[in-house]
């Protein structure tokens, strides 16, 4: 297995998180059923192997070789199978807003997960996805992603707006953020705040606020041992350990426990490719 993340110019550090390329060949035989990570997060998905399936409820979905990944807010099991090579690029909250100018209202009005980013910006995605394969190096192909990116930025418009304010008070203060304290520091009423997440996003404010809250809780979980829910609710809203398991199941579909269990389960796997 191989797991590479690139150096971006800091031009684009106010709208991508990260490039990264992975690649894995699971042996014939042996299926991964990996819990997803990305709550939240927009991605693109280029699949220069055959592309991975992922399973929403009873639902399976088979992946595009070019794929936008919008926030997700229910949780799905990446089924990884077979030789893979991803390159994706996970985008900041506002980050493929601002880049492309296209509201997630519009593209999260169905159920699905993983939608063919050419249906949404059209052949370029196509055009790079044919460079990416014909690259014949990791440096190459992480030159044209950031290419590919840049560009975007020089070509459109990317004035901060309240959702981005909302980014930045999250970040500066992460464990007292409410809508109420949001709204009086941003100068504008809930009603437009909702509006403009709406459509940036394609979710509420509060669920925002409640994605976050949960990614908090899962880093701790994940990277912490002996880690206890008592310890999780200090300074974060949560009423209490049942709604803490509530909140958790919702956006993982596992309690906090089977979670981490199958998240070392994955990593026991990755680390034995790596030897």
């Amino acid at each position: 297995m191989k797991y590479v993340e690139y150096p971006l110019s800091p031009l684009l550090k106010p709208f991508v998180n990260r490039v990264w390329e992975f690649e894995m060949d699971v042996p014939m035989g042996e299926v991964i059923h990996q819990p997803d990570c990305c709550t939240t997060t927009t991605h693109f998905m280029f699949n220069l192997k055959p592309p991975f399936k992922t399973k929403r409820g009873d639902t399976l979905i088979q992946a595009n070789a070019t794929n936008l990944i919008t926030p997700l807010t229910q949780p799905v099991i990446n089924i990884l199978e077979g030789t893979h090579l991803h390159i994706g690029v996970e985008f900041t909250i506002t980050g493929f807003h601002r880049l492309w100018q296209i509201p997630l209202y519009a593209i999260n009005s169905s159920d699905t997960v993983l939608y063919d980013l050419q249906a949404v910006i059209g052949p370029e995605a196509l055009r790079v996805y044919n460079q990416l394969g014909e690259a014949q190096t990791m440096a190459k192909r992480f030159d044209l992603i950031e290419k590919f990116l840049l560009q975007h930025i020089n070509g459109k418009p990317t004035k901060a707006g309240l959702v981005e304010g909302v980014e930045q008070l999250v970040e500066q203060e992460p464990e007292s953020v409410l809508i109420e304290k949001l709204i009086k520091q941003l100068y504008c009423s809930e009603s437009t705040l909702l509006r403009h997440f709406k459509e940036q996003l394609g979710i509420s404010t509060k669920t925002y606020l409640r994605i976050q809250r949960f990614q908090r809780i899962r880093n701790q979980l994940l990277e912490k041992p002996g880690w206890r829910w008592q310890d999780g609710l200090v300074n974060v809203d949560y009423y209490d350990q049942a709604h803490f398991i509530n909140e958790f199941v919702a956006f993982s579909g596992r309690s906090p426990s089977s979670y981490k269990s199958s998240m070392n389960e994955v990593e026991e796997f990755f680390s034995k490719c790596f030897h």
